[in-house]
C-alpha cells in the first residue's frame, strides 16, 4: 500500500517529526524560510505516493492542489 510523503524544502527551522509520523489535521507543517541564493523566504512543497520514502526514485508525483483539495473535502 502507498502513502502520501510530504517534502518541504528551505525551512527556517527543522520540524520536529520522525520518519512515517502521521501528521494530524490543522498541524503546522513547517515554516519557510531563505536558503541559498534566495531573495526571499520561500517554501518548497512536494506530495508524493510511494510505498517506501526510502524507494523515492520509484515515488509518483502528484500535485499539492489534489492533496488540498482531497484532504479539505473530507468529512
Amino acid at each position: 500500500m502507498e502513502k502520501l510523503y510530504i517534502l518541504c524544502a528551505h525551512l527556517n527551522e527543522i520540524p520536529d517529526c520522525k520518519k512515517d509520523q502521521i501528521i494530524l489535521k490543522n498541524s503546522p507543517l513547517c515554516k519557510a524560510g531563505s536558503s541559498g541564493l534566495s531573495t526571499a523566504p520561500h517554501l518548497h512543497f512536494e506530495t508524493h505516493f510511494a510505498k517506501n520514502w526510502d524507494l523515492y526514485f520509484e515515488a509518483r508525483s502528484i500535485d499539492p492542489i489534489i492533496v488540498f483539495y482531497y484532504l479539505l473535502n473530507q468529512q
